[in-house]
């Protein structure tokens, strides 16, 4: 059931203070909710209106602190796992977009809030309005919203194609075949961890390594077959490692062994390659996930020092790191693994992004009642 807009803005005033540059806003409790589209009114061809909305004068607004509450609104569920929100999460997930709604539009507009979850193009051009293109922000912003919307353009494709696992798990339909495009796009992706943006391009590089995070999370459920095609963009970018040779018809067979070879080839690319002493392949699949979530920790430490304090990003960045290490060492413990000697330190050539001093995570955890949004270790 869809949380009311009116119950979201008794929560705005936990969420504002993104927009407006680490100033917690006072915002009124009791405003109209958002009214439905209308059907047929206003733009060509029968488009549908937004509706009217309580006020048509956005607030003034932090640019950078508006371009963080956007990457807060987009990342949903990960950004309030992060801070270790434990009730209301859907609510607070939206609350997030209709901050950024309210700073973009002025008013409590239902159409607008929704194209602006989906990361709409038109959407987007109004945000970049407020921000401003030609400044690094600008530059930082436009290159997450298109990596954000090659994300949900591959969710979507995986979303279509998700099915009971145990009743053909190594074949693809011919409709799951054609899914791969979008699965395996991974352009924007690489832009966005290679942005060369000034001060803010550990900022850029750290949100899109939580893009690739949140790209690899999303391939449980699929097919082994679908999984590395799921992965492959986001292991491409950030490791550095080749997808698996895959068969020219994508409805034959993938070749036995090759799902797990990719992902062991993963974490040893991440500089934490599974033990020996791990035998079995379910042992040896858990581990690799793990390692590969140790890695992408590896990558966003040195990022969390480099990030302005001025938003709560920083925070999230230095949580979210710390998570997965704490998720890779609770792996190696459940398995009676001990932790190898070579696995504690990422090899200088598997560290891609910005050159920086190795930088400790915030001393501030999240309450370990809530687990991160991240992949799961057993896909």
């Amino acid at each position: 059931m869809r949380v009311s807009i009116r119950r979201l803005i008794g929560l705005s005033s936990l969420i504002t203070l993104v927009a407006c540059g680490g100033e917690i806003a006072s915002v009124p409790t009791q405003v109209a909710p958002i009214p439905p589209p209308v059907e047929g009114a206003g733009g060509s061809g029968g488009a549908k209106s937004h509706g009217p909305v309580t006020s048509d004068v956005p607030p003034p607004v932090d640019p950078h602190g508006l371009a963080v509450a956007a990457a807060a609104c987009w990342f949903g569920g990960l950004w309030g796992d992060a801070l270790g929100e434990a009730i209301e999460r859907k609510a607070m997930d939206e609350m997030r977009c209709l901050t950024v709604s309210r700073s973009v539009w002025g008013g409590e507009d239902r159409g607008h809030f929704e194209e602006l979850r989906a990361v709409n193009p038109a959407a987007v051009a109004d945000l970049m309005k407020r921000v401003g293109t030609d400044t690094p922000v600008g530059k930082e912003l436009q290159a997450l919203s298109e990596a954000q919307r090659e994300a949900l353009e591959a969710r979507r494709a995986g979303d279509r194609v998700k099915r009971d696992v145990a009743r053909e798990p190594e074949k693809l339909t011919s409709d799951e075949a054609a899914a791969t495009a979008a699965l395996t796009s991974g352009k924007a992706l690489d832009a966005l961890l290679k942005l060369d943006d000034g001060d803010l391009t550990h900022e850029a590089h750290a949100l899109g390594v939580m893009t690739a995070m949140e790209r690899l999370d999303r391939s449980r459920g699929l097919p082994k077959h679908l999984k590395v095609y799921a992965m492959e963009a986001a292991l491409q970018s950030l490791f550095g490692i080749a997808p698996p040779a895959m068969p020219d018809d994508a409805t034959k067979p993938l070749p036995k062994g090759a799902y797990l070879a990719f992902v062991a080839d993963a974490a040893k690319a991440a500089g934490h390659a599974v033990p020996d002493s791990a035998k079995t392949p379910k042992d040896r699949e858990s581990l690799a996930w793990a390692g590969v979530l140790q890695g992408i920790s590896d990558k966003l430490k040195p990022d969390v020092d480099a990030i302005s304090k001025d938003t709560p990003l920083a925070d999230v960045v230095g949580r979210v790191a710390h998570r997965l290490e704490t998720q890779y060492q609770a792996e190696l413990n459940a398995l009676g693994t001990a932790k190898p000697a070579a696995a504690g330190k990422t090899p200088a050539a598997a560290t891609k992004g910005p050159a920086a001093a190795p930088a400790k995570a915030p001393a501030a955890k999240a309450p370990a009642t809530t687990p991160a949004k991240t992949p799961a270790t057993t896909h």
